[in-house]
């Protein structure tokens, strides 16, 4: 944490302190100040901001799970489909396609969301009519 807001020299300084992320001074100024603050790491949890472009500080930090981490950064691609919200990998699995094949129809190619569930609807109706013709065969 910081070696990522302080280090210019951290690979990943740029996604951190070259943004402006920072810690707070309380953190910074002893180890002790950051356990009292947010307690030791339970196991199988990883340290988050909630708001991704706000600072490492009590109230915008929080142990949570490796998927929730990584669905909190500012390239995840969030879906609206039937009043639901989903991340473009959990929408693919939704659909029963590849991510690769959706993050193509959906952001390279620009395809709406309804082009995408009519098109695959459209490709399952296909396939279970050739699937009735050859057992009915």
């Amino acid at each position: 944490m910081k070696s990522r807001c302080l280090n210019p020299k951290n690979t990943n300084y740029h996604y951190y302190g070259g943004r402006g992320i920072t810690v707070c001074q309380r953190w910074l100024d002893s180890f002790e100040n950051f356990l009292e603050d947010m307690g030791e790491c339970p196991e199988n949890l990883v340290l988050d901001r909630i708001d991704n472009n706000g600072n490492y500080e009590p109230g915008n930090c929080r142990w949570t799970t490796y998927k929730i981490s990584i669905l909190n950064r500012r390239n995840t691609i969030w879906i609206e489909y039937n009043e639901n919200t989903y991340c473009l990998s959990d929408f693919a699995r939704f659909l029963g396609i590849s991510f690769d094949q959706l993050w193509r129809w959906y952001v390279a190619e620009k395809r709406t969301i309804k082009e995408i569930v009519k098109r695959i609807e459209k490709n399952n109706r296909q396939r279970q009519l050739r699937e009735a013709y050859f057992i009915g065969n």
